[in-house]
């Protein structure tokens, strides 16, 4: 009898059940939704690997939907699969994060070229962090995008920037605390 009373409280509700649900269903559509460059990075059995990608090749909403939730099924029964899934996702999101911390330091840095009451400053920033690049240019550029609203000249002033940066290679650098609200700190 003691069996049975403790029987309950050991099974999840079913609202708990319906959470676990959604989290499946929710991996199951980040899965198919990723661009591909991105779901090439992910180590998947292959198992799933097809039917992720049967999800990714469904077109049209409901269909697509249905696909995804029985990705989410396939999921389930693989969950030592999944559960190794999910941190490489994770991995994927910090990444997208810094890079998109990096792209806006960078046209901040940019803009901050192309305004000439802060050109002077910026160029030196730009000097410490790239010493390799050629600040006469990056001047004329910037006086170019600025004088004559010359969008060819800003994209090439970010151009040259982004480059020096993925060549530096600077994760984490200090370009990613280069925006206004940390300088005035």
């Amino acid at each position: 009898m003691t069996d049975q009373a403790e029987e309950p409280a050991a099974r999840p509700s079913r609202g708990a059940k319906k959470r676990a649900v959604a989290v499946f269903e929710a991996l199951a559509m980040e899965l198919a939704d990723m661009p591909l460059r991105q779901f090439s990075q992910i180590e998947l059995p292959e198992v799933l690997r097809e039917e992720v990608a049967l999800a990714r090749r469904t077109r049209g909403g409901g269909s697509r939907k249905r696909q995804a939730k029985f990705l989410a099924g396939v999921l389930r029964r693989y969950e030592e699969a999944t559960k190794l899934v999910v941190p490489q996702l994770e991995r994927l999101h910090v990444t997208h994060h810094t890079d998109t911390v990096l792209f806006h330091a960078v046209e901040e840095l940019r803009d901050r070229v192309c305004d000439p009451d802060q050109q002077e400053h910026a160029l030196h920033e730009v000097h410490a962090l790239f010493p390799e690049l050629d600040l006469d240019r990056l001047a004329h550029l910037g006086n170019q995008a600025h004088a004559y609203s010359d969008r060819k000249s800003k994209r090439e002033l970010f151009r040259i920037l982004r480059m020096a940066q993925e060549k530096a290679d600077l994760p984490g650098s200090s370009l990613q605390g280069a925006g206004p609200k940390d300088r005035e700190r």
